[in-house]
């Protein structure tokens, strides 16, 4: 309860982010959580840190990504200056939370908590809606199919891109299993099953098989026979898979493959033709558009976006994933998200649009802040009292 109280803004955040608001609520409680941890420092007189700032990397390389647009501009000599402001929490978190990193350490496993709370309330919202949907606004009958998916992302009020709530949903499958929020086996089982399904009708396809993955390792991890784990999770695994297909759930997955095929192919030609300062964010989309043929352009791999926006300097994106990557080494929870950021960002454009941003900023720094050390229970407890 004396974390609740202390740091309010800091556990509301993780459930605002994944709860369908509009994306300006979400940097508003991101903006209120950073002055959560400025008005605590303050009333417990502990000075900023001003030295982490000038010697941690994350806090540079947000500065570089938010410079990053205008100055390519510059370079291309575009008539128009490129300024992203959905960017601005790549330097904002970093610097906000290395000023006043001791309060850190003590929130991690409340705001992992947080996250998990804010996915079974999303899918409880959406159970909730479609109760109303199909008593009061269609005339088709409730069925476990495509139509499902469908009206899931068509109608229910607020419902943002599968791919990111697919994300928070494998999220939250890493930390009731890896994380422990969850200890014992029944209730573990039956959460994770549970969001798995529910992942299946509201997240993404690739998500989804990660989550199966994750929970896979996780039951690997603790038995004893390997041999039978591995038949049971091929059989159940085959099954599902079987399930939705005849609900129709993977009728898009061709055009998903061939369109992604094409997205890389064409962004691979963009980064030949344009390799030092890349084409700027107007002028990929209509690069990107004339190459496709359609409207729905996207690149579908964060990596070719960076480097077809800013040419050579978008290999920012690569250090980044590496510095995610060393810092992670002796933390589980912390490598999987990472794992997790890296595998969504080799089909999805997860770090270009708002909702990424505000994710990845966030936990980069909590994971880095507050790494797991084999006492986070303990001192998780104590931090409750």
């Amino acid at each position: 309860m004396k974390t609740i109280l202390r740091h309010p803004f800091l556990l509301i955040f993780p459930i605002v982010l994944v709860l369908p608001f509009p994306l300006i609520v979400d940097s508003i409680a991101l903006v209120l959580a950073c002055l959560n941890l400025l008005v605590l420092s303050v009333k417990e007189k502990k000075a900023p840190k001003w030295n982490s700032i000038s010697h941690e990397p994350m806090v540079w390389m947000g500065l570089y990504v938010l410079l990053l647009a205008p100055f390519t501009s510059i370079l291309r000599s575009d008539l128009q200056v490129e300024i992203l402001t959905n960017r601005l929490a790549l330097l904002l978190v970093p610097v906000v939370f290395y000023l006043f990193k001791n309060q850190i350490p003590r929130i991690r496993k409340p705001v992992l908590v947080s996250l998990a709370m804010g996915v079974l309330l999303y899918i409880f919202y959406s159970y909730a809606y479609l109760i109303y949907f199909y008593s009061n606004i269609t005339n088709r009958d409730f069925t476990l199919n495509h139509y499902l998916k469908y009206d899931l992302i068509e109608y229910l009020p607020g419902a943002y891109h599968h791919s990111y709530l697919g994300m928070y949903m494998t999220f939250s499958i890493i930390l009731f299993t890896f994380g422990k929020l969850v200890k014992a086996k029944w209730p573990l089982f039956l959460i994770c099953v549970f969001v798995i399904v529910n992942q299946a009708f509201m997240g993404g396809k690739i998500t989804l098989i990660l989550s199966l993955l994750v929970v896979s390792a996780y039951v690997w991890k603790k038995s004893i026979n390997k041999r039978l784990v591995l038949i049971g999770f091929a059989i159940i695994s085959t099954g599902f898979i079987f399930f939705l297909n005849l609900g129709g759930l993977f009728k898009s997955l061709n055009f998903s493959i061939s369109n992604r095929l094409l997205s890389w192919k064409c962004s691979l030609n963009a980064i030949v033709e344009n390799p030092w300062f890349g084409l700027g964010k107007e002028s990929t989309y209509a690069y990107l558009r004339e190459c496709l043929g359609n409207e729905a352009v996207s690149t579908h791999n964060q990596i070719f976006n960076e480097f077809v926006n800013y040419g050579v300097f978008g290999a920012w994106i690569i250090l980044f994933y590496w510095l995610l990557i060393k810092r992670s080494r002796k933390d589980i929870v912390f490598s999987l998200w990472v794992g997790l950021i890296i595998t969504l960002s080799l089909f999805e454009n997860i770090i270009s649009l708002q909702r990424g941003i505000l994710f990845v900023s966030f936990f980069s720094v909590i994971f880095m802040l507050a790494p797991f050390d084999g006492k986070e229970e303990h001192a998780t407890l104590n931090s409750t009292k």
